[in-house]
């Protein structure tokens, strides 16, 4: 075992440390300015570097029509470029004046300049050595390449760089500001700026950003008017079509106390769905008081609900369930542990006919430690959704719902929410564990003998029975496998090219005691002399053959198992964990007539909504959705006068999503997030008479309720009031 880790410790230490043998180093590497060509031939281990003859560790190769060099080679003795291995990381880092390439082999992902860019295939170790594509490193370290077809020859020209080409300059901003350095509340602004930059390249980006002094929120983007009187610090930078990135330039300007049109007005007359509503007069939209005419209905596919334990400190099973028929799944977890995690949805038929399983919606996202960002991610994702794909599970089958899924690091969170027909009985698990089940150990019989057991890697073979039944051994062992007499055969066997010795394993032991000058025999092995007598053996002969593959089915099968052996975390009772009837909630709404109205979602408000109630399907508890979380909220809205509608949360913070009136998905807020209890999103306006549906979902990682303000259009000029 000690050896096993130091070989593996030496591997990972060496991947690119053995530089290739090349002749007369020093005139290789004479001029550094001069151009180089390098002539390699596929599959073989010589090159020439300047007509020097050069040994490769690892010759060229390609695979699936791509070239592969070793990394080593190509930038050091190619490129003369610095070469860097990160083995916590498991990437590799070539540097060469300003171009800095760092290569992922663990993700495949390259990065040129701090930019990711496309690689069409990723860099990958063969027999210890790190090979990456000649065409990527070609079209970014300015080589040329010619390949000879008839002598499988690849010829590289490094073209030196004693004329460098015309450096492309990030732009410059010249000059940024508004119409004027003070504006009035609710004036339209005209954000002017002007730029130096290469003649005929274009600006293809502009990231422009506000914030109020004395604010900690930067507002991203160009705001349509502002409404808070006082001094704002407005931001910009610009993006060329050679990708370069301007400085940001930073200018000031004033809101005046003069108000030329009210917040609510202004918002409502060209409204922009999820629209921030600043609410600078301070209306309380929770003390509107209850919209008269509405009705809430359940109804609905099952709502099976995983959140607690929300934070998995050790692998476990998070929730186990019964599922058939309309069900949805809602699930948001983070890994609390120091190792790295994954998230498994498992869904097993333990019936005995199979059963169809349909995804009519799906919406999931991370992992990711911004958990407001991913609770809006997901919620966005799921809503505009569409019925995606049936498969089918055989009785006594368990199928993972979620592969593909990459790895949770501590802290990191995943969230999904999907429904789905079933038209049987299913059990479905939520699970976090590791990415592969550990390799079990086969412990021996105590009453068993270990020279009794059966020949396996590294079994003994019974003492003398090399001499008595050679025949034996070859008949169990159809690899290579070798009598002591065999010996005379090593040389042979070494010049075999198709020779594993990794795949053989003797171990020969000769009592110096029992020589007999009878028994010894002599032959010549490459010029020498080694003299070796089967009658000398009196220990047993080991003999090591591969274990047999497994393959991927059965791999996935041990890692199912595995995972559904796990013990079940308990719950936490700040989180929920539970089976819930009718997961949906169909609201009808008919404003007041020209009056201030609000409808509350998401809290025990009597006669209005209310929380689930449902079961933890592993206890038995009796279990209440604080936050109706996972529901899906489908509204119906009819004004009787041209009404503005207005989404205020009332919880800490919030960032979520809506499904508008045109069927289009909408952030609430549609730039940064919601903190305190001020501050609304426009979610639309309803002309005379008209009837509009939204649909909305609380998202993971935000606090809930939230109110719906109905104001009609003669009090949107006083704000609200």
């Amino acid at each position: 075992m000690r050896l096993r880790k130091l070989y593996t410790a030496l591997s990972l230490a060496a991947l690119l440390a053995a530089p290739s043998l090349c002749l007369a180093d020093t005139d290789v590497n004479a001029q550094e300015t001069a151009d180089k060509k390098v002539v390699l031939t596929l599959d073989s281990n010589s090159a020439l570097v300047n007509d020097v003859p050069c040994q490769l560790e690892i010759p060229p190769v390609v695979v699936e029509g791509t070239t592969f060099l070793p990394v080593r080679f190509v930038t050091e003795e190619v490129l003369g470029a610095a070469v860097v291995w990160n083995t916590d990381a498991k990437t590799v880092e070539i540097t060469k004046g300003e171009v800095q390439i760092i290569l992922s082999l663990e993700t495949g992902q390259a990065m040129v300049n701090g930019e990711e860019v496309e690689i069409g295939n990723p860099p990958m170790v063969k027999n210890g050595r790190t090979l990456v594509p000649l065409r990527f490193l070609a079209e970014n370290f300015n080589m040329q390449i010619e390949f000879d077809p008839l002598e499988r020859s690849i010829t590289i020209i490094n073209i030196a760089e004693d004329t460098p080409e015309p450096v492309n300059l990030p732009p410059v901003i010249t000059s940024l500001g508004l119409q004027r350095d003070e504006i009035k509340i609710g004036e339209v602004p005209n954000y002017n700026f002007t730029y130096d930059n290469e003649v005929g390249e274009d600006i293809i980006a502009e990231e422009w950003s506000c914030q109020f002094t004395g604010d900690t929120q930067i507002i991203t983007g160009k705001p349509r008017a502002f409404f808070r009187p006082g001094e704002y610090t407005l931001s910009l930078r610009i993006k060329d079509a050679s990708g370069k990135w301007s400085e940001t330039s930073t200018t000031r300007f004033t809101v005046s106390d003069e108000k030329l049109i009210s917040e609510m007005d202004f918002k409502f007359s060209k409204p922009i769905y999820g629209e921030l509503y600043e609410n600078m007069e301070e209306v309380n939209f929770n003390h509107y008081p209850a919209n008269e005419q509405v009705t809430f209905e359940r109804t609905g596919p099952t709502l099976h609900i995983s959140n607690s334990p929300e934070v998995a400190a050790q692998p476990g099973i998070l929730y186990q369930s019964e599922a058939s028929g309309d069900f949805r799944l809602f699930y948001h977890h983070l890994n609390g542990s120091a190792e790295r995690m994954y998230l498994y949805v498992i869904a097993e038929n333990n019936g005995a006919e199979p059963v169809a399983l349909t995804t009519l919606k799906s919406g999931v996202g991370g992992p990711t430690s911004d958990y407001m960002n991913l609770g809006q991610t997901v919620a966005m994702r799921y809503l505009p959704s569409k019925q995606s794909g049936t498969i089918t599970i055989m009785p006594g089958k368990k199928v993972i719902l979620n592969p593909g899924l990459r790895h949770l690091n501590k802290g990191e969170a995943v969230t999904g929410m999907q429904d789905f027909l079933a038209n049987g009985t299913i059990t479905i698990s939520v699970v976090m564990g590791p990415e592969k089940a550990p390799e079990p150990e086969t412990p021996l019989d105590p009453g068993q003998n270990p020279a009794e057991t059966p020949m396996q890697d590294d079994s003994p073979i019974p003492p003398n029975s090399a001499q008595t039944n050679n025949d034996d051994l070859n008949s169990n062992n159809t690899g290579e496998t070798f009598q002591a007499e065999d010996l005379t055969n090593i040389s042979s066997l070494l010049a075999d090219k198709d020779f594993d010795p990794a795949r053989v394993f003797i171990e020969i032991n000769v009592d110096n005691d029992n020589k007999s000058d009878d028994n010894k025999s002599d032959s010549n092995v490459d010029s020498g002399e080694m003299n070796v007598n089967s009658d000398e053996i009196n220990e047993p002969t080991k003999v090591s053959k591969p274990a047999p593959a497994k393959t991927a089915e059965e791999i996935l099968k041990e890692k199912i198992e595995y995972l559904l052996s796990l013990p079940v975390l308990p719950r936490n009772s700040q989180q929920i964990r539970g089976v819930f009837s009718n997961g949906d909630c169909l609201i009808d709404i008919k404003a007041n007539d020209g009056q201030l109205a609000k409808i509350t979602l998401g809290k025990e408000d009597p006669g209005f909504d209310s929380w689930m109630e449902g079961t933890d399907p592993l206890t038995g508890d009796n279990i209440k959705n604080i936050g109706n979380y996972g529901v899906v909220y489908r509204i119906k809205l009819t004004a009787p006068v041209k009404t503005g509608l207005l989404l205020n949360p009332r919880g800490s913070i919030f960032k979520g999503a809506f499904l508008g009136s045109d069927n289009q998905v909408y952030k609430a807020p549609h730039i940064n997030f919601f903190s305190g209890l001020q501050k609304a999103a426009v979610l639309g306006v309803l002309e005379a008479s008209q009837t509009a549906n939204f649909i909305y979902t609380p998202p993971s990682g935000s606090d809930t309720p939230l109110v719906i303000a109905l104001i009609p259009e003669e009090f949107w000029e006083t704000d609200g009031k």
